[in-house]
């Protein structure tokens, strides 16, 4: 008997479901074992009522920056499920997005999360996939529609190892291959950056592709990189380039193994 996909759409989530306000406050779950070097740059007072936006390079920044700032995250919905991971985001009362929601219903919960003092921060990776932290690619709208100030923060892995040999974002590299080149070295370098908050115009705040597009721009001149043009739909394009390879690449070896056997 196979079990039915769960299907979502506007009438079938619930808003516990893109909000869950746990019944104990949240804990730091993480306490990083991590070399870590904090460089602060006029960043206004701590309040619960910010949206944060960071770059996202590996699976360190998550515990990190829930280890610094005491934030929750945006997450996809299926992290939801995933083991460890989607009760430790849910407890942290991070957030969910499903795809074939309308987007107007997540930026309700936004705003009403923004409002509610119960909440911790939401940091919300803007890019919406990881990257080797050499340059800002397209921001999402999904965190500019709120209107709200943004709070950005750079997240730079300071060259060791494994950070100097491999790339240890998500492109065709397999999970496990993610977290053994992480965790091999026992200390990692990090510089965490608090930018100044972005305070949009009128005129952002009516036009969130403007206000990313803006954003972006503050974004790369305060960091000293540069700007590309891509997206998450270019890491799965890459993804299915290298699998083609790798699978062209494994099949003339079949097949020079079985001329040598004949």
């Amino acid at each position: 008997m196979t079990e039915s996909k769960k299907e979502y759409n506007e009438d079938t989530v619930k808003e516990e479901e893109l909000v869950e306000i746990p019944r104990f406050k949240p804990w730091r779950l993480y306490k990083c074992s991590k070399s870590e070097k904090i460089r602060l740059k006029k960043f206004q007072k701590q309040t619960k009522k910010r949206i944060i936006v960071s770059n996202h390079q590996t699976l360190i920044d998550i515990p990190l920056l829930h280890s610094l700032i005491g934030c929750s995250f945006l997450s996809k919905g299926s992290v939801k499920k995933a083991p460890f991971i989607g009760i430790t985001n849910t407890i942290t009362q991070g957030m969910y997005m499903y795809r074939n929601v309308k987007n107007s219903l997540l930026i309700d919960q936004l705003k009403k999360r923004y409002e509610n003092d119960d909440y911790v921060p939401l940091c919300i990776f803007a890019e919406g996939t990881t990257t080797n932290g050499e340059g800002v690619i397209t921001f999402r709208k999904g965190a500019f529609e709120t209107g709200y100030t943004i709070h950005p923060v750079r997240v730079e892995y300071k060259g060791g190892f494994p950070f100097k040999f491999t790339q240890t974002c998500f492109t065709h590299q397999s999970l496990l291959f993610l977290i053994l080149s992480i965790f091999a070295n026992p200390i990692n370098y990090v510089e965490v950056t608090y930018l100044e908050p972005y305070e949009p115009s009128e005129e952002e705040k009516k036009d969130a592709i403007l206000f990313a597009t803006n954003m972006r721009k503050k974004y790369s001149k305060d960091t000293n990189l540069p700007e590309y043009e891509g997206s998450f739909r270019d890491c799965i394009e890459f993804s299915k380039i290298i699998n083609k390879v790798r699978n062209q690449e494994n099949n003339q070896k079949i097949k020079q193994n079985i001329k040598k056997q004949n």
